[in-house]
């Protein structure tokens, strides 16, 4: 009977494997389009910017001043700014630019279980600011996975 049981429970999958999934998902489901930091969940938002410097600003919104390169004008502004972000069942991602040297786009997706949301993939590099134009990044290697247990985002 315990045999049967553990047949219909799902196995526990490897970092690597739910990446993987967690990519899978991503490029597969439809997600409602979000252009504000307002509008995206609170927690969301704070397990994506638990991962940035502490004493730096968040996020700057969509089409506001940001830190885009290394030239520290205005100490105030935030090094990073939302490109978009997007909510499905389940699952919300967050994309930005991130300002500084090496400046580059990341896409943080960020699974929503019972015991609050947490982090399944993180990638760097370019892409266009919208959904489609996303996916299409991380299918062509565009948006490169990296370490989600990583200490900076």
């Amino acid at each position: 009977m315990a045999a049967a049981l553990l047949g219909t429970l799902p196995m526990p999958v490897s970092g690597s494997e739910a990446v993987g999934q967690c990519e899978k998902e991503f490029l597969a489901s439809s997600f409602e389009p979000i252009t504000s930091i307002s509008d995206v969940d609170p927690a969301v938002l704070r397990v994506v910017t638990s991962r940035f410097r502490s004493g730096e600003l968040a996020l700057a919104d969509v089409g506001e001043a940001f830190q885009r390169t290394d030239v520290v004008v205005f100490r105030r502004l935030p090094s990073r700014r939302l490109m978009v972000a997007g909510k499905t069942t389940g699952h919300w991602f967050v994309a930005y630019e991130h300002g500084g040297r090496g400046y580059h786009h990341a896409l943080v997706v960020v699974s929503v279980e019972r015991d609050g949301p947490r982090i399944c993939y993180f990638a760097r590099g370019w892409a266009d600011p919208n959904l489609e134009a996303l996916k299409n990044a991380v299918r062509q290697g565009k948006l490169k996975p990296d370490d989600v247990d990583s200490e900076y985002y």
